[in-house]
């Protein structure tokens, strides 16, 4: 059918087009005389319908009423009297019909646009609900004032040099309600003023026409400029200086039965700046220091930075003033930064007095923070910062959350204790420092995602005694992270060396990261040409968690060693090289011979001393016996046998009855050996 959709007002024409494709026509599937319409399945009468070529159908129904609103289809008769639709097309009767149309939780909806060619507040509408289906129609109808429902647009910024001064917010009324002078006084504003530092929304409901009735009683008898309806303005109170906000400002009529606010319209501006008001603050143990020399030390004290919204101007910075104890109080040194912190170099045997303020481009804030550095010998436990940092341990947990412990030297003198900690780059704190007070030796935080890896938390604590002692903050040494488990490191070292063995000995880099720790694993190898797989040579040896050093047995005497600890599947330190010792033991001592009764000779010796750098496993002696007339002998000792009472070792050459020549020389050399050596012999 054409039109797919027909829009009729009352009293006009409704027609509709029915054309059948030429190919059903010429092969006689539709004869056109048999075609009719029909108006919500009921057929109308043909005297209405028309052919106006063989292919075309025409319905044609003048001046029509709301009885003619419904559904029209166009539909045949076969030669067997059966009735086949073709087509279908709406029919919509009345002054204006609904432009578009949806349906949502079972509510059916009609939107159209409207012209605004009268004045708003006098537009009024008429609408018609018309329900049909089979047994008629039924219809209810609306009237309404546009300005009740009808949605405003949006309120007209001004130029940017008349936006916003001293306080004073301008801006336009609606453009197209200057058609109107009545509705003009019928617009109210809300206005929300959003501090862009904090993001917080404060909302002003503003009626110009209520305010300027009050203007207008409260100035009776003076003589006023009263604010225009196009020009809006309204004093905005109590707005930080120096501040970003923006301003959004929508209107709507004053009518309680219309809910419809327009689009906004968003006016950024700055404030005046003005002197800070604020002072940082800081805490007398919020500070670092570290010994140079014997008289000098670095400190940095660290401060609470301000927060943006109280800044009040450009340029903020920091005014540190200090003065040494012992000198003039009037003398002072004076020194600006731009972050919450200041590092210095100052003696170490007096105290500072330091006055800490904000300042911008302005001025200088008229108030100071004061802080008191001590001299180091008041320094609670000075020289046990290296003991102290170990006693913290930080653990990062996968969901994000840091949980900290630490000990101290002596508990009993303790009142409470600071926790420190800040955002840091390579160690050093990037800005801010936070702190909080508390008397429990340990702590849970969550705190925000850091922005890569680069950065990391830092975690400190300051010991606090009852006598107001402080150790200032001791940053701890290192951090556990149950997620990478990660090891910071393993240093080693050898020790004993002897000719079959060594003792290991090694250290976490981070000690509190031995909880990641199950047991070490020992690998030693022979430093020498290998031609196969390193791996092929290695032997390991594994030791648990709960010890730090390893005894390393059968070792060859005079041979280099490669010798690593490692954690298994996490981390293994850097080889250390060493050799062991020769393996020759010492030589016998008090060597001595006796003849007795011409017929034997007793020999008498001590055992070699034992030193740490050989082995003492001395297994036998060799000794050798030679005479006159190529005499020679060959006697191998068991030290087990001839060393009995362990100090002295007695051997006796027996049989030599009728052998020994008179007035001749016998000598006799010993050595003692282990199993793969022997010492110098001695005579």
């Amino acid at each position: 059918l054409v039109p797919p959709r027909a829009v009729v007002e009352l009293g006009k024409e409704l027609s509709f087009n029915c054309t059948i494709k030429k190919e059903l026509i010429d092969n006689g599937t539709i004869n056109i005389s048999r075609v009719f319409f029909a108006q919500n399945e009921f057929p109308i009468d043909q005297r209405f319908v028309t052919i106006i070529d063989p292919y075309t159908a025409q319905l044609s129904i003048k001046n029509v009423s709301f009885d003619d609103f419904g559904d029209y289809s166009c539909k045949f008769n076969d030669t067997h009297g059966k009735t086949i639709p073709i087509c279908y097309s709406d029919g919509l009767v009345g002054k204006k019909a609904c432009g578009n149309s949806y349906e949502e939780n079972n509510k059916q909806y009609c939107f159209w646009n409207t012209s605004h060619d009268l004045s708003l507040h006098n537009d009024r509408y008429y609408l018609l609900l018309v329900g049909n289906n089979s047994l008629g129609l039924n219809g209810q109808s609306y009237v309404y004032d546009q300005a009740s429902v009808a949605k405003l647009p949006p309120p007209r910024i001004k130029p940017k040099s008349e936006r916003f001064f001293n306080g004073l917010l301008k801006w336009n009324a609606p453009e197209n309600v200057l058609l109107d002078e009545k509705l003009k006084n019928r617009i109210q504003y809300k206005i929300l003023v959003i501090d862009m530092y904090n993001n917080t929304i404060r909302e002003i409901d503003y009626n110009p026409n209520e305010h300027n009735k009050k203007f207008n009683h409260n100035n009776i008898n003076k003589k006023s400029s009263m604010p225009k309806n196009v020009n809006v303005s309204l004093e905005i109170h109590d707005l930080r200086p120096f501040t970003p906000y923006r301003f959004n400002i929508s209107c709507k009529v004053d009518d309680p039965n219309n809910p419809n606010w327009s689009d906004m319209i968003s006016v950024d501006i700055w404030t005046e700046p003005k002197i800070p008001v604020i002072s940082p603050v800081i805490v007398n143990h919020s500070f670092e220091s570290v010994e140079l020399s014997k008289n000098q030390r670095k400190v940095v004290i660290y401060w609470k930075p301000i927060a943006n919204e109280e800044k009040n101007g450009p340029d903020f910075g920091y005014f540190v003033a200090y003065s040494a104890e012992d000198d003039d109080q009037d003398y002072w040194i004076n020194q600006t930064t731009s972050h919450p912190n200041i590092s210095l170099t100052l003696r170490s045997d007096v105290d500072y007095f330091f006055k800490i303020y904000s300042k911008n481009s302005i001025g200088v804030c008229n108030n100071y923070s004061s802080f008191v550095l001590p001299a180091t010998r008041k320094i609670l436990w000075n020289n046990a910062s290296n003991v102290l940092e170990s006693k913290i341990n930080v653990f990062l947990f996968p969901n994000g959350s840091y949980k900290m412990n630490w000990t101290s030297i002596n508990e009993s003198i303790i009142k409470d204790y600071t926790l420190f900690w800040c955002v840091a780059m390579n160690g050093q704190c990037l800005d801010r420092v936070q702190w909080k007070s508390m008397h429990e030796k340990h702590s849970h935080l969550h705190l925000p995602d850091l922005p890569d890896i680069h950065h990391e938390y830092k975690f400190g604590i300051a010991y606090n005694s009852g006598n107001h002692q402080t150790t200032g903050i001791i940053w701890a040494k290192c951090l556990v992270n149950m997620k990478t488990k990660k090891i910071d490191g393993i240093i080693i070292s050898i020790s004993d060396i002897k000719a079959d063995s060594v003792v290991v000995k090694w250290q976490l880099t981070c000690e509190a990261q031995l909880a990641l720790v199950d047991k070490f694993e020992i690998q030693y190898w022979q430093n020498a040409n290998i031609t196969r797989s390193l791996s092929e040579y290695k032997t390991k040896f594994y030791q648990n968690r709960d010890k730090n050093q390893y005894l390393l047995t059968g070792l060859e005497p005079g041979t280099k060693y490669k010798i690593t600890v490692g954690i298994p599947f996490l981390l293994e330190s850097n080889p250390i090289e060493i050799q062991t010792q020769s393996g020759v033991p010492p030589s016998p001592q008090g060597f001595s011979c006796e003849l007795i009764d011409g017929t034997e000779f007793v020999l008498h010796w001590l055992p070699p001393e034992t030193r740490a750098t050989t082995s003492t496993d001395i297994h036998r002696y060799e000794l050798e016996m030679t005479g006159p007339s190529l005499l020679f002998k060959e006697f191998q000792i068991k030290h087990e046998e001839s060393c009995r009472s362990g100090q002295f070792c007695n051997f006796t050459v027996k049989n030599l009855a009728g052998k020994l020549r008179p007035f001749s020389n016998y000598s006799f050399n010993l050595r003692a050996c282990n199993r793969k050596h022997c010492s110098t012999e001695v005579q």
